[in-house]
């Protein structure tokens, strides 16, 4: 497994509030990552690299400190 529990439903949640895809396979996940990395997803553009990919699991283990400290749900 490349994404813990925790991180995937930390993209869920990022998923549903961009309006986009939930993560349902790695390949979602990833690119879901790289959203969070900066990268457009334009038809010219290609696919992410190593350095959208760092960037976006950097925000996304920032997501998951945040989203841990959130507090109990009312």
């Amino acid at each position: 497994m490349f994404f813990d529990d925790f991180e995937l439903e930390v993209l869920a949640a990022y998923a549903k509030h961009r309006e986009l895809p939930l993560p349902t396979t790695l390949g979602a996940a990833a690119f879901l990552v790289a959203k969070i990395g900066g990268y457009t997803a334009r038809k010219s553009d290609s696919p992410p690299g190593h350095e959208i990919m760092w960037y976006g699991y950097t925000g996304l283990r920032t997501m998951c400190v945040g989203y841990a400290l959130r507090g109990p749900e009312i």
